[in-house]
């Protein structure tokens, strides 16, 4: 497990450029917390990582999932949001399995928590959490599986390297 502190914005930008770094597609993220901590801000700046304009990015909470469009020859952006969902079953009715997983697409799941059977899947958990400090927070990531293990070992050190402060 990694946690990485985030004082500002700046850090959690930070973060996600490095990750972005390291995808190449078919890469599947949970994205956990507490409403308002910043799982969509998180996506936002991985977006702008592949090319995306950051304003076009938002919040799948009531469309389920949106799809955006990269360029630099990176993968799509698969975000969704399973907080509004009520069965595991539901997601087939919605169309995930054919963004999840898929190579072409790197994946951004918020609210897996809420189903279990997701687990079986391998993956990178990233669950951010509020400060005492509201305006900070820290960022708790864990992989499932040897592929997503390697790629934390990678971010780690880039983020040493880059100086934030891992605890």
């Amino acid at each position: 497990m990694l946690k990485v502190n985030l004082t500002n914005l700046q850090d959690t930008a930070t973060v996600a450029k490095h990750l972005a770094a390291e995808l190449h597609g078919g890469e599947v993220f949970f994205l956990n917390g507490d409403l308002g901590v910043g799982k969509t801000a998180f996506v936002k700046f991985f977006g702008q990582a592949f090319g995306i304009d950051a304003r076009i990015i938002s919040s799948p909470t009531f469309t389920y999932f949106n799809l955006y469009e990269t360029t630099l020859g990176r993968p799509q952006i698969f975000h969704a949001d399973l907080y509004r969902l009520e069965h595991y079953e539901s997601l087939h009715n919605i169309g995930f399995w054919d963004y999840c997983e898929q190579s072409n697409f790197v994946a951004f799941i918020e609210w897996a928590s809420k189903f279990k059977q997701l687990n079986q899947l391998e993956h990178i958990e990233l669950s951010l959490e509020f400060t005492h400090e509201r305006e900070q927070r820290v960022l708790l990531m864990s992989a499932k599986g040897v592929k997503y293990r390697k790629i934390l070992e990678k971010i780690k050190n880039a983020l040493s390297d880059y100086g934030l402060n891992i605890l």
